[in-house]
C-alpha cells in the first residue's frame, strides 16, 4: 500500500446549539490560514436554517475587521492570491446568488476574502473543484438527514467539523458521515499517535499510530509471472459483476452483527473444518488445513479493536468499519494463499470475492461461503478477464494481488484500490488492509493536566 493525500477542501456543519462566535473563528481559521492550501482546508459551512442569518451577519462583521495584504506585508492577517475569486463573484453574482466581499480588500486586488452565501459554489459550477480559490460558502439546512447528506456529497473523506452542544446529536452525526476524522467544536486535529486512513478521493494508505509505521517496515516485491487463463472466463467475468454489484448491500448487512453474532458464524465454520476434517484431507493438504483452522481460533480468540487517546484537550475514539467490496486472488501454489487476510476481511464485516486459481481449495472455499450469509465469501475461478473485470469495476473498493498484472497500467483513480500483500502478514497488518479508521475528537476540557 503506498501513501497519498490530496488537496480536497473540507467542510463544517454548525447546529443552532453551537458556540457560533467559536464556531466563526474557527472557520475563519480552517479557510484562509495558510491560504487554504492544507488539506483539511475547508471551503463550506453548513449551518442551521434558524441561526444561519445570526451565522452569516456574525460572519461578515468578523471579516470586515481584517488586514487584507500582500505576502509581504507583515501586518496583515491574511494574503491570498486572487486569480480565480473575482472571476467566482462575478459569476455567482450573475446567477442571483448572494456575495459578500469586504471592503478592506488589499489595494492591489492581490486578495479578497469572499462569502457567497446560500447556493454551493461547486453545484453552479462557480468554480471547479480544482481551484484554489479565497471564497468560503455558507449553506443552510434544516435537518440532521439533510446536514450529512450535505457533508457527505463530497469527493473529499479527510474530515468534517461538527459544532453543537448536544452530545446525543455528534455522536449521531459522527456516525453518519462518511470521512476519516470527525471533529468536535473543533477543527484540523491530528496526532502523530492516532492513525489516519484517508477515504474517498483524500488519499491512500496509513499516516499515524502503529499503521503508519508499518507502511514502511515491509516491501512488496511484484511478481512478473505470466497469469494462467483458466476456463470458463467468460461466465467467470459475468459472475464477478454481479459478485460485486451486490457486495455493497452485503456487507452494509454483516457489519452490522454484533462481533457475538461474527464469532457465532465463525465457529460454525470451525466446526465444519474439524467434523469434515477427513473428508478435507483428501483434496488439501493435511498441514495446510491444520493452519487454516489455527488461524480460523486466532480470530476468535484474539481482541483487533482500535483503541482510545486524548490528545490534549481532546479525547480521540477510534471507530472502525470495513472498507465494502473486497476481491483476493489466491494464486498457485496452494501455499501462497493468503488466509490472514481472507479471515480479518470476512470478520471485519467486507464482501469477500476470492479469485482462486487451485483447483484443490476450489470446493473448500466454496462449502465455506454456505456457511456465512449470502454474498459475504463468493468464490470464482481467477482468470486474467476477472482480473481486467474486478479492476475497472466501480464499486469495487479494494484489489489484493501478489501480483502486479493489470493494475500497473491504470489511471491513479482506478490503480489505487490495488494492493500488493505479501502471504506472511501479522494479523495486525492484515486486519489494517481491509478496514478504515474514523476518529472522533471531542473537547474534554484545557485543563492543567493536560498541558
Amino acid at each position: 500500500m503506498y501513501q497519498i493525500v490530496s488537496g480536497q477542501k473540507t467542510s463544517m456543519l454548525v447546529f443552532d446549539n453551537a458556540d457560533l462566535d467559536s464556531a466563526v473563528e474557527n472557520a475563519i481559521k480552517a479557510t484562509w490560514d495558510y491560504r487554504g492550501m492544507l488539506p483539511w482546508s475547508i471551503d463550506s459551512v453548513i449551518i442551521q436554517e434558524n441561526v444561519f442569518k445570526v451565522f452569516t451577519e456574525k460572519m461578515k462583521n468578523r471579516l470586515k475587521s481584517f488586514r487584507i495584504g500582500d505576502g509581504d506585508d507583515k501586518l496583515a492577517d491574511f494574503s491570498y492570491p486572487n486569480n480565480p475569486t473575482a472571476v467566482a463573484a462575478l459569476k455567482a453574482t450573475e446567477m442571483g446568488i448572494e456575495v459578500f466581499r469586504p471592503e478592506n480588500t488589499s489595494p492591489n486586488n492581490f486578495c479578497a476574502l469572499t462569502l457567497i452565501i446560500g447556493s454551493r459554489i461547486s453545484t453552479n459550477h462557480v468554480l471547479t473543484p480544482s481551484e484554489k480559490n479565497s471564497t468560503l460558502t455558507l449553506l443552510p439546512f434544516r435537518s440532521v438527514d439533510e446536514a450529512v447528506n450535505l457533508a457527505n456529497n463530497s469527493r473529499q473523506g479527510m474530515g468534517i467539523s461538527v459544532w453543537s452542544e448536544n452530545v446525543g446529536l455528534v455522536n449521531e452525526v459522527a456516525r453518519k458521515l462518511k470521512v476519516s476524522n470527525v471533529w468536535i467544536n473543533g477543527h484540523g486535529l491530528f496526532s502523530p499517535d492516532v492513525p489516519l486512513t484517508p477515504i474517498k478521493d483524500s488519499g491512500v494508505g496509513y499516516f499515524g499510530g502503529r499503521q503508519g509505521q508499518n507502511e514502511y517496515n515491509s516491501l512488496n516485491v511484484a511478481d512478473s509471472s505470466v497469469p494462467v487463463e483458466l476456463p470458463n472466463s467468460f461466465k467467470t467475468v459475468d459472475s464477478i459483476k454481479n459478485a460485486i454489484s451486490s457486495g455493497k448491500n452485503a456487507s452494509a448487512a454483516w457489519s452490522k452483527y454484533s462481533n457475538l453474532d461474527k464469532v457465532k458464524q465463525f465457529l460454525v465454520l470451525a466446526d465444519y473444518l474439524e467434523t469434515n476434517k477427513k473428508k478435507l484431507i483428501k483434496k488439501v493438504p493435511e498441514k495446510w488445513l491444520a493452519s487454516f483452522k489455527a488461524n480460523l481460533d486466532v480470530v476468535l480468540t484474539e481482541s483487533h479493536e482500535p483503541g482510545n487517546a486524548t490528545v490534549g484537550g481532546y479525547g480521540v475514539t477510534t471507530l472502525k468499519s470495513p472498507k465494502g467490496t473486497i476481491v483476493i486472488e489466491m494464486r498457485n501454489p496452494i501455499d501462497s494463499h493468503n488466509i490472514k487476510l481472507l479471515l480479518a476481511s470476512l470478520y471485519e464485516g467486507n464482501a469477500t470475492i476470492v479469485l482462486n486459481e487451485t483447483s484443490e481449495t476450489q470446493d473448500f472455499y466454496s462449502e465455506l461461503s454456505k456457511k456465512l450469509p449470502a454474498g459475504i465469501l463468493t468464490v470464482l475461478s481467477y482468470s486474467i478477464e476477472a482480473v481486467r473485470t474486478a479492476s475497472k469495476h466501480k464499486e469495487l473498493n479494494v484489489y489484493f494481488s501478489q501480483q502486479n498484472i493489470v493494475f500497473g497500467a491504470l489511471p491513479l483513480s482506478e490503480s489505487k484500490r490495488f494492493a500488493l500483500v505479501r502471504n506472511d502478514l501479522d494479523w495486525e497488518q492484515a486486519f489494517n488492509y481491509v478496514r478504515t479508521f474514523k476518529n472522533v475528537w471531542v473537547n474534554i476540557g484545557q485543563s492543567s493536566q493536560y498541558k
